[in-house]
């Protein structure tokens, strides 16, 4: 059984691979799915540049934050 997968949450510093470059990846082979980066560096939101219509949540946060923010995008894909 195939699995449909809607939301991808990662960090933007990654070894190998940023979420930039995992986001560009993802948008490319799975252009529906939603995505949400978070990042404790100021500089790495600054390059939201290379994809404006992803979302980065500065750390720190807490699970509640976190849970409503992920909550509030599946939601916005169902309208």
């Amino acid at each position: 059984k195939i699995e449909k997968i809607d939301l991808l949450f990662s960090d933007i510093i990654m070894p190998d691979i940023n979420g930039y470059e995992l986001a560009s990846e993802v948008i490319k082979n799975y252009p529906d799915v939603i995505i949400q980066l978070a990042s404790g560096f100021n500089q790495l939101i600054d390059m939201k540049n290379k994809l404006p219509d992803i979302d980065v949540m500065q750390k720190p946060y807490t699970s509640i934050e976190l849970l409503a923010r992920i909550r509030e995008l599946l939601d916005k894909n169902k309208q």
